[in-house]
């Protein structure tokens, strides 16, 4: 089925629509905390729908439903299932404490006041690559889409796209960013619901779908790559792989307190598992609809062009290229924001050279745009790689050194600088000696080496694990080592006789001694061996 008139105009409209809200919302930005942060003027329900529309990409989208086709239901279970929980973790432990860092304005400043030095200059480094890579890979698909939505050439996609991503994004920052995440965020919402059951109609409901499903489609434990997925599942969870990039930490450190921090983590963990349920059943529902489509062409888009009548199907287009802009001009924003923030600035004071940083953040944002148009154009396919390679470094760096920090871990820098580098060292190691069949498991290799590394360092060099309190003079220990010499502690577990005699006292008083029983005992242990003979 053709693309109609007015799907076209539809697209359109929602283009210049865009374009308006981010050019007006971005008016009269007069400082750097401003143009990162908005002076934290967003409610919850406008937070969430940001974090939701940064958070779920158009690769997401065109990557959970394809690999229902291809690998089956467990991808979607756990990636989307490991964020959701990682995100209840945000919501009762952690996302709640950032606000003790209402100066700063990004994940390299948190690092910096936590571990000074360095830190911010190492972590503004990892950040940007991440950004950097994320916003082209959405770019990419931004003209994957026009591509297969309105069969018009891959490049006329990255530039009509970047040209108005960039524009808005360079020139309002966060309020242009926030804004129209709202505008997309809403899209979506209504978009992903409406063809998820239009789709499951048409291949007669989930009952249907589930008995022409093939069996392996639906396996869990069971499924060949159940090892792969375990590794996956922990890192994103447990470790908070998910959570640790520049532009979902921007969104905590907009949160003005802890009820709504706690809040919003708690509803996008929900959103998150009823978009698990959708992707899942998206994912099963082609299977039955189009099971001849090769694996090489996006099912999402390739659906929308068969079953969506007209008009509807133009708003569900608005809605795919709507939440991969939404997350492409978060992460430019991010990547800007960062390199000049994080590393430039850092720089320069030290050579003592001060700089406008509202005017260089502005700058750099539109000059890695433009870099990332150019590569759009040249439609580079290693990209979803080199995310995945920044998360290896990203993630293992800086899971423990962030997350203890925030909980009020007292910052030991040696210990944090001792933790990268012998991080560094296991995950070069493990990329060489460990079969490609095992490279899932570096992740979690290296994640575990920073976790004993970092908190060794720390309880030997503070004597336990001390803890800052703004209330106590003193340190505040959950654990502390007991000066006790090794011979006292070796004697402890020493059975001398005058032990030996104590403990004896000590169970006749609780037990009491029983003459009578203790006699029959050894009538029988003497005479019943004495007839084996």
């Amino acid at each position: 089925m053709c693309c109609h008139n007015l799907d076209y105009l539809i697209v359109c409209i929602f283009l210049l629509i865009t374009l308006v809200i981010g050019l007006r919302a971005g008016r009269d930005i007069k400082d750097i905390r401003e143009y990162a942060l908005a002076q934290r003027m967003f409610g919850t329900g406008a937070l969430v729908l940001t974090w939701l529309a940064t958070d779920i990409a158009g690769e997401t989208i065109l990557d959970m439903t394809g690999a229902v086709r291809g690998v089956g239901i467990i991808q979607p279970l756990t990636v989307l299932g490991g964020v959701g929980i990682a995100l209840l973790m945000q919501a009762f432990f952690f996302a709640p404490r950032f606000v003790q860092f209402d100066d700063c304005i990004t994940m390299g400043d948190v690092m910096g006041k936590l571990y000074r030095g360095h830190a911010q200059v190492m972590t503004g480094l990892l950040g940007f690559f991440t950004a950097l890579c994320i916003a082209g890979m959405e770019l990419t698909v931004v003209g994957m889409l026009c591509e297969h939505l309105f069969h018009i050439d891959f490049r006329w996609g990255v530039g009509i796209g970047g040209i108005l991503l960039v524009g808005y994004t360079a020139h309002g920052g966060i309020k242009s960013v926030v804004f129209t995440d709202l505008f997309q965020g809403l899209i979506l919402l209504i978009v992903l619901p409406m063809v998820t059951v239009v789709a499951l109609q048409q291949a007669g409901g989930i009952q249907q779908i589930i008995t022409q499903v093939p069996a392996q489609q639906l396996q869990l434990l069971g499924h060949p790559k159940a090892s792969y997925y375990t590794a996956l599942f922990l890192s994103l969870s447990v470790f908070q792989f998910s959570v640790i990039d520049p532009a979902l930490v921007q969104r905590i450190l907009m949160g003005k307190t802890k009820r709504q921090l706690r809040h919003q983590f708690l509803i996008v963990s929900s959103c998150l598992f009823a978009l698990m349920l959708a992707f899942t059943l998206l994912g099963l529902a082609s299977i039955v609809l189009h099971p001849d489509t090769p694996q090489d062409v996006p099912i999402v888009p390739h659906m929308v062009t068969k079953i969506l009548p007209v008009g509807l199907k133009g708003l569900t287009m608005a809605g795919l290229i709507a939440i991969t802009m939404a997350t492409f001009d978060s992460f430019l924003h991010a990547a800007g924001l960062t390199l000049i923030h994080d590393v430039m600035r850092p720089l320069c004071s030290r050579l003592k050279q001060p700089i406008n940083e509202l005017q260089w953040t502005r700058y750099a944002t539109l000059l890695i745009g433009l870099f990332v148009m150019g590569i759009g154009f040249a439609r580079a396919d290693d990209l979803y790689d080199l995310v995945l390679l920044s998360y290896k470094f990203t993630g293992p760096l800086l899971a423990f050194p962030l997350f203890a920090g925030v909980c009020g871990l007292k910052p030991d820098q040696t210990a944090f600088y001792i933790a990268s580098g012998a991080t560094m060292g296991v995950l070069l190691l493990a990329e060489w000696w460990l079969p490609i069949a095992q490279a899932h498991w570096i992740p979690l290799i290296s994640v575990g080496t920073n976790g004993s590394m970092f908190l060794g360092i720390h309880a030997i060099r503070n004597r336990g694990f001390a803890i800052n309190r703004k209330s106590d003079q003193d340190k505040t220990y959950l654990w502390k080592l007991r000066r006790t010499s090794l011979s006292k502690r070796l004697l402890q577990w020493l059975s001398t006789p005058q032990r030996i005699v104590r403990y004896s006292q000590k169970q006749m008083s609780h037990y009491g001694a029983p003459y009578t029983l203790f006699s029959v005992f050894c009538c029988i242990n003497y005479l019943v061996p004495y007839f084996m003979w």
